[in-house]
């Protein structure tokens, strides 16, 4: 993996006490990125705006990933009163191919019973596989969902070369597991890597 981070910027608004963190990643020519942080856990009253840019030149790839998890659901914590807005951006050679935002605001109950957001999830990822040709992997990547992961509302999409995994489930546990079969299935069976995720992702 070659990459260069050119921004990373962490700091704490102090008009609306909204933490904001930006991150800009730019892949070099004929690099592979992974960007593979763990679980975000967002608590009661928390609020965070975050945005992840990923800069592709000529022949570099990446597969970038987001989990978010709405509250401490183990100690029954269930947050409903937060702020989120995400948002992940992909370019290649300078133009935009993909962009997305998950916006969260006040009262995430009423969200859950939303079937057209998140339909009583309380956690949900976000996978994006972004380079040359991706589509030719897209019926390899579902006919491994359909034979391999099921009660989980999972699906995906192809967007210019965006291929783009979402899911959603009401156990933190079961959707880490998926995200992590998901990623080490394109990891071993697409890029030939070896099937495993680094060890600190599962401490």
């Amino acid at each position: 993996m070659v990459f260069s981070q050119s921004a990373e910027k962490i700091y704490k608004s102090i008009n609306n006490t909204k933490a904001v963190i930006n991150n800009e990643i730019i892949v070099g020519e004929n690099s592979w990125l992974e960007w593979l942080p763990q679980e975000t856990i967002l608590f009661e009253n928390s609020k965070l705006i975050r945005n992840l840019k990923i800069h592709l030149d000529k022949n570099s790839e990446s597969l970038v990933g987001e989990i978010v998890i709405l509250g401490r659901l183990a100690k029954g914590e269930f947050s409903n009163n937060i702020y989120l807005k995400d948002s992940i951006s992909i370019y290649k050679d300078s133009n935009l191919q993909w962009s997305d935002i998950v916006l969260l605001e006040d009262e995430i109950s009423k969200t859950k019973r939303s079937i057209a957001r998140i339909n009583d999830a309380n956690c949900f990822f976000t996978i994006v596989m972004s380079g040359g040709n991706v589509e030719k992997y897209e019926s390899l990547l579902n006919d491994y969902i359909e034979s391999n992961i099921n009660d989980l509302f999972i699906s995906t999409t192809l967007v210019n070369n965006n291929l783009i995994v979402r899911a959603l489930s009401k156990n933190p546990l079961d959707l880490r597991n998926l995200f992590s079969k998901i990623w080490i299935f394109i990891r071993s069976e697409i890029k030939g890597l070896p099937p495993f995720l680094p060890k600190l992702w599962w401490v």
